[in-house]
């Protein structure tokens, strides 16, 4: 009796598994989503250094000791992830708007400190948009199912600065006025987001460095730039809605 060979039964029977696992993998469907949310957190408080230019000439102000520690931040956004198990791609675009006191204890002027005897609360302010892309894991579209999900995105933002100065113009009296100028900034964002019947609550972590300028026209033909710089950590809460 003849003998069927064994091998050629070997090999259709691996060539038949690994067609199938192809086909899995092939086949496997992405994850998409679509999402609004609002964000509610601080930012970094800026450095600043002013450089002030009149009738008696030029001098630059360090400003020490300001009054607030963290900005609070504001923002709506869109975020749009797809992936699949593995991860993938995650785009998104905020408008943000943050605000803080940035009146100092004190000013640095050439190695020496003065303190600073004004009554004024001097403000900051920004308004401009952030956008960010980069990787998600964990995304899944099934609304019906509690699920959680991992960000980690560079951004670049930029736009408009608002920024109060003042000077003093007699014994007791000084003179306040603003400016409006710009920023830019970048950095790492990290966050974590849990999604459950189209509602998203999480946490964002963002590793910040920025600039920016602002002048401002003072009494009796006195200019100040203020150089506004930023680096540090920053955090939100994230409260959003699933399309």
């Amino acid at each position: 009796m003849a003998l069927i060979p064994r091998r050629p039964l070997s090999l259709a029977w691996l060539a038949l598994c690994g067609s199938t696992a192809l086909g899995a993998a092939e086949f496997e469907p992405l994850s998409e989503t679509r999402d609004w949310y609002l964000s509610l957190g601080v930012a970094v408080v800026p450095e600043v250094e002013e450089e002030s230019s009149g009738p008696g000439g030029t001098s630059t102000y360090q400003w020490d000791d300001l009054e607030d520690d963290v900005a609070p931040r504001l923002a709506v956004g869109y975020l749009a992830c797809a992936g699949g198990p593995g991860g993938g791609w995650a785009l998104g675009a905020e408008v943000v708007a943050a605000t803080c006191d940035i009146t100092p204890a004190k000013y640095q002027v050439g190695g020496l400190d003065f303190a600073n005897t004004s009554g004024n609360h001097l403000r900051y302010a920004s308004l401009g948009v952030t956008v960010f892309g980069g990787y998600e894991f964990g995304i899944n579209s099934d609304a019906e199912s509690i699920s959680t999900f991992l960000l980690v995105t560079p951004f670049v933002g930029g736009g408009m600065a608002y920024a109060e100065s003042d000077l003093k113009i007699g014994n007791d009296s000084y003179a306040e006025d603003s400016g409006i100028g710009w920023y830019v900034e970048g950095g790492l964002r990290l966050g974590f987001i849990i999604t459950e019947r189209h509602w998203l609550l999480g946490a964002l972590v963002d590793v910040t460095a920025g600039t920016g300028e602002v002048e401002v026209d003072l009494d009796s033909g006195t200019s100040s730039t203020l150089y506004l710089d930023r680096v540090g950590v920053g955090g939100s809460l994230v409260v959003g809605y699933r399309l």
